[in-house]
């Protein structure tokens, strides 16, 4: 009876031993889940952070667009009124003696004047 005795002596403290080491694999597969969890939000965080990005890229995108197509706009207007200017600095600038000073008559290039105004 000794020897049964000491058998189920050892195989209970071998079922403690088997219950702590569940014990303690449940703790850490609840603590995997739990990570799992927190890294599922950390996800879902990230795509939505993503899709802000991409709507703001987008949202870039058609500004450039459209500021590409006002300095275009400008450039056109520029190399206008440019030559324009070069072409109103070659006319000889002299007076006649009984001419009106040219402050005092209204330009022959009013839309010349308007479009400096515009382009500011």
């Amino acid at each position: 009876m000794t020897i049964a005795l000491g058998f189920e002596a050892l195989l209970a403290i071998l079922l403690l031993l088997t219950v702590f080491y569940c014990w303690r694999l449940d703790r850490r597969l609840n603590a995997l889940r739990n990570g799992q969890d927190g890294m599922r939000d950390a996800v879902q965080d990230l795509l939505n952070a993503t899709a802000k990005a991409q709507a703001c890229i987008l949202a870039l995108r058609e500004a450039t667009g459209q500021s590409s197509i006002e300095l275009d706009e400008r450039i056109v207007s520029a190399k206008k009124l440019a030559a324009d200017l070069q072409r109103m600095s070659r006319q000889p600038h002299t007076r006649a003696p009984n001419q009106p000073n040219v402050s005092d008559i209204t330009p022959r290039h009013s839309g010349l004047m308007d479009r400096l105004r515009k382009a500011g």
